[in-house]
């Protein structure tokens, strides 16, 4: 009876059993194997809270906004450093006589000797001396075009300042060179040599001198020669005809009442003004250039009706 009863339960027996004996199924899931998904759900359910078993949770790091004020500290460190030293090398050029002076003669020899040195050393380095004031013009011209465009003054782009600054000490000495070549060329003691000397500043030299400031801006920002030249040739038009609204004036005063060795100082003052026109526009162009390169969408307005995508 019991043998018969045996062969019942086989005859009963599931037929995925028969399937998983034939190895044609896969075996059953073993008990822990089905808990596991029940841990793991709990893991999950616990893991917004913070106790999670397979997850650590994150070092937080302070943050203790450091980065923007030391920033702006440095700035204020290099720009307070910078005009100390100015403002000693200017109070103290009479350092080695003021012995026994008041302060009220101190002050007033302050101008007349700064004056007296400055002349002293464009007649032992010409070169450097203009050069250096150059560098220095350049520089604050370009401080003054980013103030000028919205920026608060220790907000300043110090790459940029150091571009400009770098464009100021290779101009210095092309400057030097050029108003000795040209008084060589055309007297400028004759007075039918002035228009001609202002003909040919905005000329050729103008055109050259301005092809080269772009075309070093853009390189010094890390732009491809190639695409550089393109942007100088494209923009040497425009400066020259905003140019001819500024130069020709001012050298109106350089060739008739400023003394030739004064005239690269006399310059540099007119491009104080100058160059920060040429900042302005070289920033309008690069403002101009980002906006077409934006997408269509993020620069016109979409025309999909609303809910649309």
């Amino acid at each position: 009876a019991r043998p018969q009863a045996r062969r019942r339960a086989g005859a009963a027996e599931p037929a995925s059993d028969a399937l998983v004996r034939s190895g044609i199924a896969p075996p059953p899931p073993s008990r822990a194997a089905v808990a596991t998904p029940i841990i793991d759900e709990a893991d999950e359910r616990l893991q917004p809270i913070g106790f999670a078993r397979t997850q650590q949770l994150p070092v937080l790091e302070p943050d203790m906004g450091l980065g923007p004020r030391f920033d702006d500290f440095t700035k204020l460190l290099s720009v307070c450093t910078i005009l100390g030293l100015a403002a000693y090398r200017f109070f103290s050029v009479d350092a080695d006589l003021s012995r026994g002076w008041t302060a009220f003669e101190v002050m007033q020899r302050l101008l007349p000797d700064n004056w007296n040195e400055y002349e002293t050393a464009l007649k032992s380095d010409p070169v450097l001396t203009k050069t250096t004031i150059n560098t220095v013009i350049y520089t604050l011209a370009d401080w003054l075009a980013q103030v000028l465009e919205g920026r608060k003054p220790l907000e300043f782009d110090e790459r940029r300042l150091l571009r400009s600054a770098a464009i100021g000490l290779i101009f210095g000495p092309i400057t030097c060179a050029y108003y000795e070549w040209s008084d060589h060329i055309l007297d400028p003691y004759v007075v039918s040599n002035r228009p001609l000397k202002i003909l040919m500043d905005q000329s050729v030299y103008a055109a050259s001198k301005y092809t080269m400031f772009v075309a070093l801006r853009e390189l010094f920002s890390g732009t491809e020669p190639a695409e550089a030249v393109g942007v100088a040739r494209k923009s040497t038009w425009p400066l020259l005809k905003r140019g001819w609204r500024f130069w020709p004036a001012v050298h109106m005063v350089t060739y008739s009442v400023i003394p030739p060795r004064h005239r690269v100082l006399w310059v540099n003052c007119a491009d104080l003004v100058w160059v920060t026109i040429l900042s302005l526009f070289k920033a309008q162009e690069d403002a101009k250039a980002a906006a077409l390169a934006l997408p269509k969408q993020l620069v016109a307005p979409s025309r999909q009706p609303p809910g649309e995508i």
